[in-house]
């Protein structure tokens, strides 16, 4: 049995049934659509369609096992979702590759296996403080390695924010690690006239101070 229960003004529950569980409570799994297109809520025909649609995947899934609940979703199978709904997508080939390395050899190994509702920017902040070289040497990772893993791991949980699935993206809570270049110091430049000046003035501080004769 599967229904459809309106919660607002473009926001619809799905709700599948799910069987039994071992005291013979039945079972059920739920999934909130929320709909931007505002024609499409004014037309109550293609609205009743893509509702009855979207329930319709949402029970196959369920019938399938493929479904799982956000509260309990692991980031691991959340970037799976990521990868083919959003990264294939909108992400720059090169970018994308990018990505999915820093994915591969430091987020999956290190936060892959939690959920993405648990992950606190704490997670991050020690995340980023332990990545290691995938090729296993001693040698210290490049800073801008660091910052692309941040940027990877943020990336995927804004879009985790933007489904719905989070409330919040805990690496927003975390500063960008800096690259070197961002890290070094600016160095002040003078112009002629600048240099000229301070010339002028470090001259007339050591003929006061008696240190040069006229």
């Amino acid at each position: 049995m599967a229904s459809i229960q309106r919660r607002g003004k473009s926001s619809f529950l799905l709700v599948v049934e799910a069987g039994y569980d071992a005291k013979g409570k039945r079972l059920r799994r739920t999934k909130t659509i929320r709909i931007e297109d505002e024609a499409l809520l004014k037309t109550t025909k293609k609205l009743r369609d893509y509702l009855n649609e979207q329930l319709l995947k949402f029970k196959m899934e369920v019938e399938a096992g493929e479904y799982i609940a956000p509260e309990k979703m692991k980031l691991a199978d959340f970037i799976k979702e990521w990868e083919t709904k959003y990264a294939v997508k909108e992400l720059s080939e090169t970018t994308l590759n990018n990505y999915l390395s820093h994915i591969k050899n430091h987020i999956l190994p290190a936060l892959g296996h939690m959920r993405i509702d648990q992950i606190k920017p704490v997670h991050i902040v020690n995340f980023l403080g332990q990545i290691k070289r995938a090729d296993g040497k001693k040698k210290p990772l490049a800073t801008r390695t660091i910052e692309n893993a941040y940027l990877t791991i943020r990336n995927i949980l804004q879009r985790a924010v933007e489904w719905r699935i989070i409330k919040f993206n805990p690496a927003s809570a975390v500063k960008k690690p800096k690259s070197k270049k961002e890290a070094v110091k600016e160095v002040q430049v003078y112009d002629e006239k600048e240099v000229e000046a301070l010339f002028r003035a470090v001259q007339n501080e050591l003929f006061i101070g008696g240190f040069l004769r006229p």
